[in-house]
Protein backbone atom coordinates (compact mmCIF):
# COMPACT_ATOMS: atom_id res chain seq x y z
CA UNK A 1 0.00 0.00 0.00
CA UNK A 2 1.26 3.50 -0.90
CA UNK A 3 -0.01 6.70 0.71
CA UNK A 4 0.31 10.01 -1.15
CA UNK A 5 -0.43 12.64 1.49
CA UNK A 6 -0.26 13.33 5.21
CA UNK A 7 -4.02 12.92 5.46
CA UNK A 8 -3.88 9.53 3.74
CA UNK A 9 -1.07 8.50 6.04
CA UNK A 10 -3.07 9.41 9.15
CA UNK A 11 -6.14 7.63 7.81
CA UNK A 12 -4.18 4.44 7.07
CA UNK A 13 -2.59 4.42 10.54
CA UNK A 14 -5.88 5.03 12.34
CA UNK A 15 -7.59 2.31 10.27
CA UNK A 16 -4.85 -0.12 11.20
CA UNK A 17 -5.07 0.76 14.90
CA UNK A 18 -8.84 0.18 14.83
CA UNK A 19 -8.43 -3.29 13.31
CA UNK A 20 -8.20 -5.77 16.18
CA UNK A 21 -6.89 -8.48 13.85
CA UNK A 22 -3.72 -6.55 12.96
CA UNK A 23 -0.56 -5.72 14.87
CA UNK A 24 0.65 -2.29 13.71
CA UNK A 25 4.41 -1.77 13.49
CA UNK A 26 6.15 1.63 13.53
CA UNK A 27 9.78 2.46 12.65
CA UNK A 28 10.72 3.52 16.19
CA UNK A 29 9.40 3.40 19.74
CA UNK A 30 8.96 7.17 19.67
CA UNK A 31 6.81 6.94 16.53
CA UNK A 32 4.77 4.14 18.10
CA UNK A 33 4.01 6.20 21.22
CA UNK A 34 3.25 9.31 19.18
CA UNK A 35 0.62 7.61 17.04
CA UNK A 36 -0.92 5.78 20.01
CA UNK A 37 -1.29 9.06 21.91
CA UNK A 38 -2.72 10.81 18.88
CA UNK A 39 -5.18 7.99 18.21
CA UNK A 40 -6.36 7.91 21.84
CA UNK A 41 -6.85 11.69 21.91
CA UNK A 42 -8.65 12.01 18.56
CA UNK A 43 -10.70 8.83 18.32
CA UNK A 44 -14.08 8.41 20.00
CA UNK A 45 -13.21 5.00 21.42
CA UNK A 46 -9.76 6.16 22.48
CA UNK A 47 -8.54 2.64 23.29
CA UNK A 48 -5.56 0.68 21.93
CA UNK A 49 -4.60 -2.80 23.13
CA UNK A 50 -1.04 -2.96 24.46
CA UNK A 51 -0.20 -5.97 22.29
CA UNK A 52 -1.60 -4.43 19.08
CA UNK A 53 1.43 -2.25 18.30
CA UNK A 54 5.18 -2.81 18.05
CA UNK A 55 8.31 -0.85 17.25
CA UNK A 56 10.34 -2.16 14.31
CA UNK A 57 13.27 -3.33 16.46
CA UNK A 58 10.96 -5.42 18.63
CA UNK A 59 9.28 -6.99 15.59
CA UNK A 60 12.56 -7.68 13.80
CA UNK A 61 13.89 -9.26 17.00
CA UNK A 62 11.31 -12.04 16.64
CA UNK A 63 13.20 -13.23 13.54
CA UNK A 64 16.68 -13.23 15.11
CA UNK A 65 18.48 -16.19 16.71
CA UNK A 66 17.69 -16.48 20.40
CA UNK A 67 20.52 -15.29 22.66
CA UNK A 68 21.24 -15.80 26.35
CA UNK A 69 22.82 -12.34 26.64
CA UNK A 70 20.93 -9.07 27.05
CA UNK A 71 20.36 -7.11 23.81
CA UNK A 72 22.01 -3.70 23.45
CA UNK A 73 20.00 -0.67 22.37
CA UNK A 74 20.74 2.91 21.33
CA UNK A 75 21.43 3.94 24.93
CA UNK A 76 24.02 1.18 25.35
CA UNK A 77 25.66 2.18 22.07
CA UNK A 78 25.79 5.81 23.16
CA UNK A 79 27.37 4.89 26.51
CA UNK A 80 30.03 2.86 24.72
CA UNK A 81 30.84 5.72 22.32
CA UNK A 82 31.25 8.24 25.14
CA UNK A 83 33.48 5.84 27.10
CA UNK A 84 35.52 5.07 24.00
CA UNK A 85 36.06 8.74 23.09
CA UNK A 86 37.23 9.52 26.63
CA UNK A 87 39.87 6.78 26.41
CA UNK A 88 42.77 8.61 24.77
CA UNK A 89 44.82 5.44 24.26
CA UNK A 90 41.92 3.72 22.48
CA UNK A 91 41.28 6.74 20.25
CA UNK A 92 44.87 7.47 19.32
CA UNK A 93 45.01 5.00 16.36
CA UNK A 94 41.92 6.58 14.72
CA UNK A 95 42.57 8.04 11.29
CA UNK A 96 39.18 9.11 9.90
CA UNK A 97 37.12 9.92 13.00
CA UNK A 98 39.60 12.31 14.53
CA UNK A 99 40.26 16.04 14.83
CA UNK A 100 44.02 16.16 14.38
CA UNK A 101 44.28 19.87 15.14
CA UNK A 102 41.70 19.81 17.95
CA UNK A 103 41.92 16.44 19.78
CA UNK A 104 40.12 17.93 22.78
CA UNK A 105 36.99 18.16 20.62
CA UNK A 106 36.83 14.42 19.93
CA UNK A 107 33.61 13.95 21.92
CA UNK A 108 31.86 15.95 19.19
CA UNK A 109 32.30 12.85 17.01
CA UNK A 110 29.95 10.81 19.22
CA UNK A 111 26.94 10.97 16.89
CA UNK A 112 29.02 10.03 13.82
CA UNK A 113 30.58 7.02 15.57
CA UNK A 114 27.22 5.92 16.97
CA UNK A 115 25.83 5.97 13.42
CA UNK A 116 28.86 3.99 12.24
CA UNK A 117 28.19 1.29 14.83
CA UNK A 118 24.59 0.99 13.65
CA UNK A 119 25.86 0.52 10.08
CA UNK A 120 28.76 -1.89 10.70
CA UNK A 121 26.97 -4.93 9.31
CA UNK A 122 25.90 -3.08 6.17
CA UNK A 123 29.44 -1.78 5.61
CA UNK A 124 30.75 -5.35 5.31
CA UNK A 125 29.39 -5.45 1.74
CA UNK A 126 30.71 -2.01 0.70
CA UNK A 127 33.87 -2.39 -1.37
CA UNK A 128 34.97 1.17 -2.16
CA UNK A 129 35.26 2.59 1.37
CA UNK A 130 38.26 4.90 1.98
CA UNK A 131 41.11 3.02 3.64
CA UNK A 132 41.15 5.24 6.73
CA UNK A 133 37.39 4.86 7.16
CA UNK A 134 37.57 1.06 6.96
CA UNK A 135 40.50 1.06 9.39
CA UNK A 136 38.50 3.03 11.95
CA UNK A 137 35.40 0.90 11.42
CA UNK A 138 37.33 -2.28 12.22
CA UNK A 139 39.05 -0.65 15.19
CA UNK A 140 35.79 0.63 16.68
CA UNK A 141 34.03 -2.71 16.05
CA UNK A 142 36.77 -4.49 17.97
CA UNK A 143 36.44 -2.19 20.98
CA UNK A 144 32.64 -2.36 20.83
CA UNK A 145 32.63 -6.17 20.66
CA UNK A 146 34.88 -6.32 23.72
CA UNK A 147 32.65 -3.81 25.52
CA UNK A 148 29.61 -6.02 24.91
CA UNK A 149 31.31 -9.27 25.92
CA UNK A 150 32.57 -7.82 29.20
CA UNK A 151 29.01 -6.85 30.15
CA UNK A 152 27.12 -9.92 28.95
CA UNK A 153 25.49 -8.04 26.06
CA UNK A 154 24.98 -8.63 22.36
CA UNK A 155 23.92 -6.27 19.57
CA UNK A 156 20.89 -7.43 17.53
CA UNK A 157 22.14 -5.30 14.61
CA UNK A 158 24.89 -7.87 14.02
CA UNK A 159 22.46 -10.81 13.63
CA UNK A 160 20.73 -11.92 10.43
CA UNK A 161 16.92 -12.36 10.46
CA UNK A 162 15.30 -15.61 9.34
CA UNK A 163 11.71 -16.82 9.24
CA UNK A 164 12.88 -20.05 10.88
CA UNK A 165 13.52 -18.11 14.10
CA UNK A 166 9.93 -16.84 14.28
CA UNK A 167 8.19 -19.08 16.80
CA UNK A 168 5.04 -17.11 17.71
CA UNK A 169 1.52 -17.71 16.49
CA UNK A 170 1.29 -16.15 13.08
CA UNK A 171 -1.12 -13.24 12.82
CA UNK A 172 -1.40 -10.27 10.52
CA UNK A 173 1.23 -7.55 10.87
CA UNK A 174 1.28 -4.19 9.11
CA UNK A 175 4.55 -2.24 8.94
CA UNK A 176 4.43 1.50 8.29
CA UNK A 177 7.30 3.23 6.48
CA UNK A 178 9.74 0.30 6.00
CA UNK A 179 11.94 2.58 3.91
CA UNK A 180 13.18 4.29 7.11
CA UNK A 181 13.57 1.10 9.18
CA UNK A 182 17.20 0.18 9.79
CA UNK A 183 17.90 -3.28 8.42
CA UNK A 184 14.79 -3.38 6.24
CA UNK A 185 16.80 -4.08 3.07
CA UNK A 186 18.31 -7.21 4.59
CA UNK A 187 14.98 -8.23 6.13
CA UNK A 188 13.09 -7.84 2.84
CA UNK A 189 15.61 -10.09 1.08
CA UNK A 190 15.13 -13.05 3.43
CA UNK A 191 14.84 -16.34 1.59
CA UNK A 192 11.34 -16.85 2.99
CA UNK A 193 9.66 -13.49 3.44
CA UNK A 194 6.88 -13.66 6.07
CA UNK A 195 3.55 -13.93 4.21
CA UNK A 196 1.71 -12.44 7.19
CA UNK A 197 3.48 -9.06 6.90
CA UNK A 198 2.20 -6.21 4.74
CA UNK A 199 3.78 -2.77 4.31
CA UNK A 200 2.61 0.81 3.92
CA UNK A 201 5.01 3.22 2.24
CA UNK A 202 4.98 6.91 1.34
CA UNK A 203 4.93 7.85 -2.31
CA UNK A 204 8.43 8.74 -3.42
CA UNK A 205 8.87 12.46 -3.91
CA UNK A 206 11.34 14.46 -5.93
CA UNK A 207 14.91 13.28 -5.47
CA UNK A 208 17.52 15.82 -4.31
CA UNK A 209 19.81 17.09 -7.02
CA UNK A 210 23.61 17.17 -7.01
CA UNK A 211 25.42 20.11 -8.59
CA UNK A 212 28.86 19.53 -10.07
CA UNK A 213 31.40 22.29 -10.72
CA UNK A 214 34.60 22.29 -12.75
CA UNK A 215 36.60 23.69 -9.84
CA UNK A 216 36.25 25.15 -6.35
CA UNK A 217 36.37 28.77 -7.49
CA UNK A 218 33.33 28.32 -9.75
CA UNK A 219 31.43 26.67 -6.90
CA UNK A 220 32.32 29.47 -4.47
CA UNK A 221 31.22 32.15 -6.96
CA UNK A 222 27.92 30.39 -7.70
CA UNK A 223 27.04 29.93 -4.02
CA UNK A 224 27.99 33.48 -3.07
CA UNK A 225 25.78 34.78 -5.89
CA UNK A 226 22.96 32.65 -4.46
CA UNK A 227 23.56 34.17 -1.02
CA UNK A 228 23.53 37.68 -2.45
CA UNK A 229 20.17 36.96 -4.11
CA UNK A 230 18.76 35.58 -0.84
CA UNK A 231 19.81 38.72 1.02
CA UNK A 232 18.21 40.93 -1.63
CA UNK A 233 15.00 38.93 -1.09
CA UNK A 234 15.05 39.79 2.62
CA UNK A 235 16.97 36.92 4.22
CA UNK A 236 19.35 38.12 6.96
CA UNK A 237 23.02 37.16 6.79
CA UNK A 238 22.74 35.63 10.27
CA UNK A 239 20.37 32.98 8.88
CA UNK A 240 22.84 31.75 6.24
CA UNK A 241 25.61 29.22 6.89
CA UNK A 242 28.31 27.96 4.51
CA UNK A 243 29.74 24.54 5.39
CA UNK A 244 33.12 23.59 3.90
CA UNK A 245 34.70 20.15 4.03
CA UNK A 246 38.23 21.62 3.81
CA UNK A 247 38.06 25.19 5.12
CA UNK A 248 41.78 25.93 4.79
CA UNK A 249 41.65 25.08 1.10
CA UNK A 250 38.50 27.07 0.29
CA UNK A 251 38.96 29.99 2.68
CA UNK A 252 41.11 32.23 0.38
CA UNK A 253 38.53 31.94 -2.42
CA UNK A 254 35.66 32.59 -0.03
CA UNK A 255 37.19 35.69 1.52
CA UNK A 256 38.21 37.22 -1.82
CA UNK A 257 34.93 36.58 -3.62
CA UNK A 258 32.83 37.62 -0.60
CA UNK A 259 34.72 40.93 -0.39
CA UNK A 260 34.04 41.64 -4.08
CA UNK A 261 30.30 41.15 -3.45
CA UNK A 262 30.18 43.01 -0.14
CA UNK A 263 29.20 39.86 1.76
CA UNK A 264 30.41 39.78 5.40
CA UNK A 265 31.94 36.50 6.59
CA UNK A 266 32.40 35.15 10.09
CA UNK A 267 34.69 32.10 10.05
CA UNK A 268 33.90 29.44 12.65
CA UNK A 269 36.42 26.66 13.13
CA UNK A 270 37.39 24.24 15.85
CA UNK A 271 34.90 25.26 18.53
CA UNK A 272 31.18 24.67 18.54
CA UNK A 273 29.26 27.34 16.58
CA UNK A 274 27.46 28.11 19.87
CA UNK A 275 30.79 29.32 21.25
CA UNK A 276 30.69 32.35 19.00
Amino acid sequence: MIVKSVQEMKGAIFTSLRDREIVTIFPTEIARRYWINRFVMEEREGVVRLDSTLAWDAFKGKFLPKQSEIPANNLIRELFVLQFLRDEAACRPLKWFWYRDYPEERENLASAIRLLISSLKELENVENLPGDYRHDAELIKGHYTQFLQERGLYDPLFLAPSLENFSETQQRYRLFFPEVCRGWCEFSQMENFPPFLETVTVEEGQRPSLELFSNELMEVREKLNTIKNLVEEGIDYSEIVISAGDLERVKPYLEHEATLRGIPLTVVKGDSPLHY
